[in-house]
Order: C-alpha cells, then sequence, then structure tokens
C-alpha cells in the first residue's frame, strides 16, 4: 500500500510522500503422541521494503528506503493433568531488524554537524525473549479462572549515520496477571481482569552521566465487564478501567525529569441490535477521567463520549 500527503503550513509548502509493501508467512508443527500433552512449534516471518519522501521549506530534502525483516520462533507445551486444569508454558524470540537508505538527504550528519536530522537512523534492531506460563482452572462449570506470568528481555541496538551500531536500550519486565469469568446464568456473563508489571529500561546514557535516569514503566490496571444478553438480538455490555502508574522521577534539579504518574478511570455502556441478517446498529456511551501527575496537573481531563454505529454485512 502507498499513501501520499501534501499540505501547507507557516513556513512554507510541505510535501510527504510514502509507500510500503509486505509479505508474510507462518509454518506450525503440533505433536499430540503424549497423553494429555500438546507440544508444538512455529514460525513467523515478515519482509518488507518501503520509501519515504520529503520535501519543506525551509530546505529539508529527504529521500529514504528502507528493508525490513521479522523473525518470530515460539515452542510452547500444553499439558492437561485433570479435565478441569490445565496449564501452559511458551517462549519465544523475535528479531525485527530495519535498514534505511539515503538516497538524499539534506543535512550533513557529519560528527561535528550541529543538526543531523530527518535522516540520521541508518540501522533499528530489535530483540525479544519472552517466556510465559499459564494456568487454567475451572473450579465450577460456569466459572473460569486463567492465572498467567510474563518474563520479557527486549534490546534495542541502533546505527546512526557515520557512527558505530551500539545497544541503546535494553527493557525488563515481569508482568502477572489473573483473569476471572462468571456465567451465573446463561444471560448473563461477568468478566474481571487484573494485571501488575515492573518495567524498566536502561540506556548508555544512564551510566555515562547522572542527568539521565533508567526508565520505569511499572503498572497495574483493572478491568471489569458485564454482558446481558437481553433477548435473542439485543445485547447490553457494561464495562469498568483504572490504569495506575506511579514512575515520575524528579531529577529537574540536573536534567529534563522523566517517568508517567498518572492514573485513569473509563466507563463505557453499550447496548447492541440486531436489526436483521445482515444489519446491526450499536449505542454506546462512555466516560473518561484521567489524572496526570507528571504534568502537574495540567494534562488532566473529564471526557465523555456518546457514539453509535451501523454494520451492514454482505
Amino acid at each position: 500500500s502507498s499513501q501520499y500527503s501534501v499540505a501547507n503550513v507557516p513556513t512554507g509548502i510541505t510535501s510527504v510522500q510514502s509507500g510500503f509493501l509486505t509479505v508474510s508467512e507462518a509454518l506450525e508443527a503440533r505433536f499430540t503422541g503424549f497423553t494429555n500433552w500438546v507440544l508444538y512449534a512455529r514460525g513467523e516471518w515478515s519482509e518488507g521494503d518501503g520509501y519515504l519522501r520529503e520535501q519543506s521549506t525551509p530546505v529539508i530534502l529527504r529521500n529514504t528506503d528502507s528493508e525490513r525483516f521479522t523473525q518470530k520462533y515460539t515452542v510452547g507445551a500444553n499439558w492437561y493433568p485433570l479435565r478441569r486444569l490445565h496449564f501452559s508454558g511458551q517462549y519465544y524470540h523475535k528479531t525485527v531488524d530495519n535498514d534505511y537508505t539515503h538516497l538524499t538527504d539534506s543535512t550533513a550528519n557529519t560528527l561535528v554537524a550541529g543538526n543531523r536530522y530527518p535522516a540520521f537512523l541508518r540501522e533499528h534492531s530489535f530483540q525479544t525473549d519472552d517466556l510465559n506460563l499459564r494456568a487454567t482452572w475451572r473450579p465450577l462449570p460456569n466459572v473460569t479462572s486463567v492465572t498467567r506470568y510474563d518474563y520479557q528481555v527486549s534490546t534495542i541496538n541502533t546505527r546512526g549515520d557515520n557512527l558505530g551500531s551500539v545497544e541503546s536500550g535494553k527493557t525488563t519486565a515481569h508482568i502477572v496477571s489473573q483473569n476471572l469469568t462468571w456465567a451465573p446464568w446463561s444471560r448473563l456473563l461477568m468478566q474481571g481482569s487484573f494485571s501488575y508489571a515492573l518495567d524498566s529500561t536502561t540506556t548508555p546514557a544512564s551510566s555515562i552521566t547522572g542527568t539521565v535516569t533508567d526508565a520505569r514503566n511499572d503498572y497495574w490496571q483493572a478491568t471489569a465487564t458485564v454482558t446481558f444478553i437481553v433477548d435473542d438480538k439485543t445485547d447490553l455490555l457494561a464495562n469498568y478501567f483504572y490504569y495506575r502508574a506511579n514512575n515520575f522521577i524528579n531529577n529537574s534539579s540536573v536534567s529534563m525529569p522523566y517517568g508517567t504518574s498518572a492514573n485513569d478511570h473509563t466507563v463505557s455502556i453499550g447496548l447492541t441490535r440486531n436489526f436483521s441478517k445482515t444489519v446491526r446498529g450499536s449505542l454506546n456511551y462512555g466516560y473518561f477521567r484521567h489524572r496526570d501527575e507528571t504534568s502537574g496537573g495540567f494534562d488532566n481531563y473529564d471526557a465523555h463520549l456518546v457514539f453509535s454505529t451501523i454494520t451492514y454485512r454482505f
């Protein structure tokens, strides 16, 4: 696919033209030769290329071709020791490689240049290793509990123009999540979920100078959902979502302080109606409350949203 846009800005005329093409493949194998066990392995690949053309006044000229290659390899096992108790384990390794060729660049990108953008990056790669464990328990026929733990390590390598490749970032995350589903009645479904993440990112800058601190991205969130089937054509859905992060580090005496400390409350309710086999409509209302401590409250807001949809299926 491709896209093209032209916009007027105060400093002149800016034109941006870009396009990209991606091809993806996947292969999976499963083994069920062991009683109550399922073993599997999966490979996923994606190749793509694209281009970006930029021109504006003051003079910015950029003509960049890009290539992307993504690989993901997964192995896992599912164990069914009891009819209502299942265990799963999975590991995957994923890499994403981005290469950029700048055919035209209006900036010098030399080591002493005052301006090295927009065409600065030459290579940008990501590598992720993830191990997750999951337990599914059905203590009652209408109650399901799913507990999951993820351990994830990601590294980012970057090579700028006229520079060598460096590990520009490393992220380590521990995520624990719990989901509970209860269907007390054939027309009523209740779901609740909770997750807590310990997430940190280190960069070379934090070890070189004390003005840049390692990033903390810890958070926890909770969700409650109730679905009520009014009749064979009408559904009523109510949802509540809460998010909390407390990662602000005040080092304003030496540098720009980073880290998000905020909380969000979201309440929504929606009514969905099937008018016929091909026509479906919905009416929804949502209330959003955001409190941002990082900005000193300047980004706080309360919002109300009302919207409706009509879907026609051929």
